[in-house]
């Protein structure tokens, strides 16, 4: 508020701020909306392109070392690389299951 009494520029914003701040957290088994729902879908979506990526390049380094290993050519590179994508794609599509599971409750 200004000296005449009237709320000022920055009243709304602090009352904004404030009820941010001092919200009641949701209770358990309570849907989630707005800008919860919108860092469920990121968080999602970066733990299916981490899960994707950490599977296919450790099996392909692993395919790598093993054909260092035994003398032999881009066998169990490529190898490793198709056996880590499936296994990703396995494990994402249960995290996404999950996920859907968990959105309609």
């Amino acid at each position: 508020m200004d000296a005449a009494g009237e709320p000022g520029p920055l009243s709304a914003v602090w009352e904004a701020a404030s009820g941010l701040v001092y919200s009641e957290p949701p209770k358990p088994g309570a849907s989630i909306d707005g800008h919860g729902k919108a860092l469920s879908y990121l968080a999602l979506f970066t733990e299916i392109g981490f899960v994707l990526f950490v599977t296919t390049l450790g099996l392909a380094l692993a395919g790598r070392w093993l054909d260092e290993q035994l003398g032999t050519s881009p066998i169990f590179v490529i190898a490793g690389f198709l056996l880590g994508a499936l296994l990703g794609a396995v494990a994402n599509w249960r995290l996404i299951s999950r996920f859907l599971e968990k959105q309609k409750d």
